[in-house]
């Protein structure tokens, strides 16, 4: 589709116009150049368009150029336009993909003083594995704009091609965020968000809405050691996130209000910090006869896993309220150096507590 025009509340003037729409179908298909579908910078006091679509649909894909759907700058007052949308898709059975090149989607700049970057567009991928099975990349990078608010992230309203648990079902084998991009759905019916393997840091972020389900790295093994997504999850009251069992929450600020599944040993690392609601709730699931079924969901406010680790000045907080108890039972605790858990009428339940020097339970 094509990408919006920036807009204003003021008369006179024009918004960027937004990026066009470009779409190739070849055999094969070489970019050692530019490929572009840009949003326009604005006029005075005016938002700067949206990027627009590139769809390139060929069997042999190089080349080391660039790809680009930017969103243009704001001016003045005017806000930045969001990034667009590029998608590369091989039709044919056998992998194609060789291209090495940059894919831009960032939002447009701003300036003024109530003005906003945009959010990042994104950039999908759709090769062939050896054995004909489509292996789809899905990579949001915004390139450090600052984001507005914990709200202004990427919006996904595309259909999910496909159906798990009876939810419309979007399954990526690799999704990445970077760069101050942030990840949620337009929509708020439920549905649900594969990761096979999650790439983060700690500048992004990802809204589990309400009805929603995040599955990521779900196939790590113990043996594979801790999954560390470093983007900040904020998970609501009626969503899930399933998770392996070893994780280490690396963003600096994940808040937790709904459903946890699958942690077993769960890690807050230096200097980060997790809030946990008293609406959270954890939960384990596994394979019997053949079928995923949960083998135990805990009442909302009581968190079990078998070891807490929080580390050197990192913060663990256990948000309860007057009244109702919040309950945290786990095997193993151990607060490194300067590392706090908090809460309010929390319930600590543990066969072992290791607290120390300069550490504290408050």
């Amino acid at each position: 589709r094509f990408g919006s025009g920036g807009g204003s509340n003021l008369a006179g003037g024009t918004g960027g116009r937004g990026g066009g729409l470009l779409s190739v179908r070849a055999k094969s298909v070489v970019v050692n150049g530019f490929v572009s579908a840009n949003g326009e910078r604005a006029d005075a006091l005016f938002g700067g368009g949206s990027g627009g679509s590139i769809l390139v649909t060929a069997s042999l894909i190089s080349g080391k150029g660039v790809f680009r759907a930017v969103g243009g700058a704001g001016n003045s007052s005017g806000s930045g336009g969001g990034g667009g949308r590029i998608s590369l898709i091989n039709p044919d059975t056998t992998p194609g993909f060789t291209f090495t090149g940059t894919f831009l989607v960032y939002g447009g700049s701003a300036s003024g003083n109530n003005s906003f970057f945009g959010s990042s567009g994104t950039a999908y991928r759709e090769d062939k594995t050896a054995s004909g099975i489509a292996y789809r990349t899905l990579e949001l990078n915004n390139a450090n704009n600052p984001l507005a608010n914990t709200t202004d992230r990427t919006l996904i309203n595309e259909a999910a091609p496909q159906v798990s648990e009876g939810l419309p079902t979007y399954d990526f084998d690799v999704l990445i965020l970077s760069s101050n991009a942030g990840l949620r759905f337009v929509t708020t019916t439920a549905l649900k968000l594969i990761a096979r393997d999650f790439f983060t840091d700690d500048t992004t972020s990802v809204l589990i809405h309400d009805n929603m389900i995040m599955e990521a790295d779900l196939d790590r093994t113990v043996a594979q050691g801790l999954l560390i997504p470093n983007c900040n999850f904020d998970l609501r009251q009626l969503g899930e996130l399933r998770l392996p069992a070893l994780v280490q929450f690396g963003g600096p600020k994940n808040v937790l209000a709904g459903l946890l599944t699958g942690v077993q040993t769960l890690v807050i690392p230096v200097g980060k910090s997790s809030t946990f609601l008293d609406t959270g709730r954890t939960a384990m699931r596994a394979e019997v006869n053949g079928v995923q079924q949960y083998l135990f969901i805990t009442q909302p406010g009581n968190y079990q896993f078998v070891t807490l680790l929080v580390k050197r000045f990192a913060l663990a907080s256990f948000d309860g309220n007057f009244n109702r108890s919040l309950t945290i039972s786990f095997a193993t605790v151990v607060l490194s150096f300067g590392a706090t858990i908090s809460g309010k009428n929390i319930i600590l339940s543990s066969s072992t507590l290791n607290i120390s020097p300069q550490a504290s339970i408050t």
